[in-house]
């Protein structure tokens, strides 16, 4: 990392990262030859299938329910790995060739970010910025503004991203007080809005859910289509009415999926004390699902070490869904103890906590937040410490190097 005047330049450091990019160059290579082999398929196909001429391996002209089955099955193959390839395309550029340039301006953070030859940049009012950090077990350099959570780089040792984090801090002259206790709007990707019986609730971005499912009824035309011409195909070669019949069933399954996320979706109705959870379709509630009077903030941490946050609605759960003709707002009786997962991250508690301080003001619910702070953390190295010295020389030896990874400079807590 460099400073220069009001800027901050990061760019790859370690020697360890050349591991990295020398198993991502020899995957490269490889995905290079399956793509172009799976191209290569591909092209002799349409060739074939244009002129009439007979398709490689074969002595004879390719059908259309053949070559619509086989074609689909490579262009869905290919797009994944051509997915594949790009993701460590550009981790293969991230380790050898990137650059961050993060200025400070009189009104705004400017954040320019080069991967190879491409270079973008992005732009963050002042206004909007409530905090700068270091992302805990990530090391990553987040900005969290009043439309999400920004990060602004990954590149560098954590030392230099808690050095740059001070002096960002200092230079936009932020304060803990700069963040409101109690936040006035949901976090990013969640929305209130106006449901019937001019009732609130809670859903997720419904933008985003629009998008997806645009996206995934073009899919599915593209699939009912192959489907129906691989059906005609077969009613005059027995040979393809399994190939159809699965083309059929998919087709069937992304309709209804694509259906579910234009007119479908669960929401959380907010009430005075408490959330509901109900599925909709259209504007009709078709189900009363649980509801919800208290909140919990917590951690987890995962087989791989990674420390999981999660926002809690913690109620009751109905047991049998709303029976044909009882009125939306009369749910079955039984009911059974639940904890309803409203919001998930990785490594970072700061969206969910969001969430959960702007509902519990919103609603007037209790929110727990037992996520350790930095205090409690070091009490728990200490007791482990102290529990592995008196267990004997083998401990101690454990105590030794546990302590040189805690007093690692620009290492946070554990």
């Amino acid at each position: 990392m460099g400073m220069e005047g009001r800027e901050l330049l990061f760019r790859p450091r370690g020697a360890g990262r050349f591991v990295q990019v020398a198993f991502l160059s020899i995957w490269l290579v490889a995905w290079a030859i399956g793509e172009a082999f799976a191209l290569f398929l591909l092209g002799h196909g349409i060739w074939a299938l244009w002129t009439g001429s007979p398709a490689m391996g074969q002595g004879e002209p390719l059908g259309w329910g053949v070559a619509l089955a086989v074609g689909t099955f490579l262009v869905v193959w290919l797009s994944l790995w051509t997915l594949g390839g790009v993701m460590a395309m550009e981790e293969w550029l991230r380790l050898v060739w990137a650059k961050h340039r993060i200025q400070v301006l009189p009104d705004r953070l400017e954040l320019t970010r080069q991967l190879g030859p491409w270079t973008t940049t992005r732009r963050l009012a002042r206004a909007d910025i409530r905090r700068i950090y270091v992302t805990p077990y990530r090391a990553v350099l987040t900005a969290e503004t009043v439309n999400g959570m920004v990060d602004l780089t990954d590149l560098g040792r954590p030392e230099e991203l808690q050095a740059a984090e001070s002096f960002l801090r200092a230079a936009l002259q932020l304060r803990e007080d700069d963040m409101p206790a109690i936040p006035s709007v949901p976090p990013a990707g969640w929305q209130e809005i106006v449901i019937p019986r001019d009732q609130r609730a809670l859903v997720r971005d419904l933008k985003t859910r629009h998008t997806q499912a645009l996206l995934l009824s073009g899919v599915a035309a593209v699939v009912s289509l192959v489907a129906w011409l691989v059906l005609r195909e077969a009613l005059r070669n027995p040979d393809l009415l399994a190939v159809a019949a699965m083309l059929c069933v998919a087709a069937a399954w992304l309709v209804w999926k694509a259906i579910g996320l234009h007119k479908g979706r669960k929401e959380w109705r907010l009430e005075a004390g408490k959330l509901v959870l109900q599925r909709r379709f259209g504007s009709r509630v078709t189900a009363v699902l649980g509801e919800a009077t208290a909140l919990e903030l917590t951690e987890r941490t995962d087989t791989d070490g990674d420390r999981w946050y999660a926002l809690e609605a913690i109620g009751q759960q109905f047991s049998a869904k709303r029976r044909r003709g009882r009125s939306a707002g009369k749910p079955e009786t039984a009911r059974k103890e639940a904890r309803f997962t409203l919001s998930q991250t990785l490594n970072d508690p700061t969206e969910p906590r969001h969430l959960g301080l702007w509902l519990s003001q919103r609603i007037v619910v209790s929110l727990t937040d037992r996520v350790p702070d930095a205090p409690d953390r070091a009490a728990e190295v200490a007791e482990l410490r102290q529990t592995l010295r008196s267990s004997g020389r083998l401990g101690r030896l454990m105590d030794r190097l546990l302590s040189r990874v805690v007093e690692k400079p620009g290492r946070k807590g554990m």
